[in-house]
């Protein structure tokens, strides 16, 4: 059997760490848990199913419907998909409302 290599106390170490913003991936989900913590602190789910049922309407008010300032007010997936909200005219608008209306907002179909 191969052992890894052990170091004593006095040996220096380097530590690799994350930073603020490495790539992006940290904030991004910190973010997304904060706004959906807050979300829950309002919400009560009274089964799994509901609860599973509340998650895809959340997803889905998170990337489609919610402008995010971090984004220039364009959703995660205008964003994604490299869509600019000023010059691809919508298709179709419509009124989103979920969770008791805790979420609204205008989802824009481009």
């Amino acid at each position: 059997m191969i052992y890894p290599e052990t170091r004593t106390d006095s040996e220096e170490r380097n530590h690799l760490g994350a930073g603020t913003r490495a790539d992006g991936t940290h904030g991004r989900i910190e973010r997304f848990l904060g706004t959906l913590k807050h979300a829950l602190d309002c919400w009560q789910v009274a089964d799994t199913r509901m609860l599973q049922r509340s998650h895809v309407q959340f997803l889905f008010f998170y990337n489609r419907v919610r402008p995010h300032q971090s984004l220039d007010g364009q959703t995660p997936i205008e964003a994604w998909e490299g869509i600019d909200p000023t010059e691809v005219k919508p298709k179709r608008v419509s009124y989103f409302r979920a969770w008791e209306g805790l979420l609204t907002g205008f989802y824009i179909r481009r």
